[in-house]
C-alpha cells in the first residue's frame, strides 16, 4: 500500500507542478496562453473560468491584485492546487521516513483533499 500511494503522490505533485510550471511560461503581458476558452468562442460569453489562467500566472509572480483583476474565483482554486503539491511533496518525505504510518496518514489525507476540494471549488460548482 505504501509505494502505491507513494506513487500516487508523486504523480499528483507532478500534474499540481506542472499547472505551476504552465502558469509561469506564459504571462498576461505577452498574453501568449495557448489554451483558449471554447465556451467563450462558441457562445460569445464568458463562462466562470474564463481569466484563470491569466490569474494563476499572475498569482504565480505574486501579483494577487492583477490576479483577481483576471478572475476573482481564481484564487481559492490557486490555494488548491498550492497545497495540494506542498502536501504531496510532505506525504512523500514523511512516508519515505516513516512508511509504516501511511494507514494514518491516508486517514487523514482522504478527507482533508475531499474538503479542501469543496471548499476551493464551491463558487464555481453548479447545481441545477
Amino acid at each position: 500500500m505504501t509505494r502505491n500511494y507513494q506513487i500516487i503522490n508523486l504523480i499528483l505533485a507532478g500534474i499540481t507542478g506542472m499547472i505551476f510550471l504552465y502558469s509561469g511560461m506564459f504571462s498576461t503581458e505577452r498574453d501568449n496562453h495557448p489554451i483558449p476558452c471554447y465556451y467563450k468562442k462558441v457562445t460569445g460569453e464568458e463562462c466562470r473560468t474564463c481569466g484563470f489562467s491569466n490569474s494563476f500566472s499572475e498569482l504565480v509572480r505574486g501579483n494577487i491584485s492583477k490576479a483577481m483583476e483576471h478572475n476573482s474565483l481564481a484564487g481559492p482554486v490557486f490555494l488548491f492546487f498550492l497545497l495540494q503539491f506542498l502536501l504531496r511533496m510532505g506525504l512523500w518525505v514523511f512516508l519515505n521516513r516513516k512508511p509504516h504510518l501511511a494507514r494514518h496518514v491516508l486517514l487523514f489525507d482522504i478527507p482533508f483533499s475531499i474538503l479542501l476540494f469543496f471548499w476551493s471549488f464551491r463558487k464555481l460548482m453548479v447545481f441545477w
